[in-house]
């Protein structure tokens, strides 16, 4: 009797060390602080609201976490090619960039966003007058085809990851 008492006192020891580790694994989870090398600004609050709307079910925007990653630089809109899934997300920054932010943003879901190099003195600041990376056309037309544009000075509290 002793031995099959013991057995069940160190299972039950063991889910409850289960438990305890599974709740403050949780707790950090949640204290984890999504997008922390942004400011909270409208642009964080924005693109949250996005994916919150995007990956929460019952929604009628209700799509796989998997399209909403890149394929490469954020130069390339989110896809999922094996599943047939809509390109839902598009960042650019650069007039180059245009027509695919256009063409992310010509059905619903769609999210276009614009990193706009405002900050020169932590990378590089560039936009209408540049030599390289020109940004004209497409920030002219953000505000009326509802594109973020995402102010690198103003929305970011850190460029690099090396940053303090």
């Amino acid at each position: 009797m002793g031995g099959a008492c013991q057995c069940r006192h160190t299972v039950v020891a063991s889910l409850l060390v289960a438990i305890f580790l599974a709740v403050i694994g949780g707790f950090s989870a949640f204290a984890q602080e999504p997008l922390p090398s942004w400011n909270d600004t409208a642009a964080k609050s924005r693109i949250m609201d996005f994916v919150k709307a995007t990956v929460t079910y019952p929604s009628s925007t209700v799509c796989r976490k998997s399209s909403l990653s890149t394929t490469g630089p954020a130069s390339l809109p989110a896809s999922t090619n094996s599943s047939g899934a809509s390109r839902i997300f598009a960042a650019g920054n650069c007039d180059g960039d245009y027509e695919m932010l256009r063409w992310v943003t010509a059905t619903k879901p769609g999210f276009a966003m614009i990193i706009h190099h405002t900050d020169g003195q932590r990378e590089y600041a560039y936009d209408r007058q540049s030599a390289f990376g020109k940004l004209d056309k497409a920030l002219d037309e953000a505000e009326n085809r509802n594109w973020l544009v995402v102010d690198m000075k103003a929305d970011w509290k850190k460029i690099f990851a090396f940053e303090q």
